[in-house]
């Protein structure tokens, strides 16, 4: 299985790359340095590539290329070009529990609520609305293979682009007792999972 899977991330990679270098043409650079391309191999805008990352656009993307740069250039910062390698390294070795590809669907929504709330905090406030409705003008319907695939697309699904959207309409707000809540459950969990049990004298536990 792990085998199969492994074959189904090569697959699913190498042959995006060979569509991307096909059909792609040079756009310009971002803010952070990363290469730009126009290609009409993408069904959204994505940061793709390990060593040497760019940001691919479809032609129709330019009225929304300041949004779409500020993301994929939180992407890079955030080295999520990485984070999605690992997230499907992860799925090829248990390609068989449910749990951990919820885990990277989670992981992946993640990612994107922090670009977005980067690229916000890099845009302005006043950019908020556009810039939420950029992402509805990008949805789209990711498939379960498209884990494997080590790139970040701005576009989502339904259910995740209504998590992204309703974050960005309610806007930044400081939920300090839920993080305080959260380290200290954190705590708790270590110091169960690290503390060893008492021994008796004759080394019994």
């Amino acid at each position: 299985g792990s085998a199969a899977a492994f074959l189904l991330f090569l697959a699913q990679n190498l042959s995006f790359y060979a569509r991307l270098r096909r059909t792609r043409r040079p756009a310009g650079r971002s803010e952070q340095g990363l290469y730009v391309y126009e290609t009409v191999a993408v069904v959204s805008p994505c940061l793709f590539g390990l060593f040497r990352p760019a940001v691919y656009l479809r032609p129709e993307d330019s009225p929304r290329r300041r949004y779409v740069l500020a993301h994929e250039d939180c992407h890079f910062r955030h080295l999520d070009h990485i984070w999605a390698l690992l997230r499907a390294v992860c799925l090829v070795i248990y390609w068989w529990d449910p749990l951990v590809w919820l885990a990277a669907v989670l992981s992946r929504t993640d990612c994107e609520l922090a670009c977005d709330e980067a690229a916000l905090s890099h845009l302005g406030e006043p950019e908020r609305r556009a810039y939420g409705e950029t992402l509805i003008s990008l949805a789209s319907r990711p498939g379960p293979a498209e884990l494997l695939r080590a790139g970040s697309p701005i576009g989502s699904g339904k259910r995740e682009l209504k998590t992204r959207v309703l974050a960005i309409a309610r806007g930044r707000k400081k939920l300090v007792i839920p993080a305080v809540l959260a380290v200290v459950l954190c705590v708790f969990c270590a110091a169960c999972a690290f503390s060893g049990g008492e021994t008796d004298a004759d080394g019994t536990a």
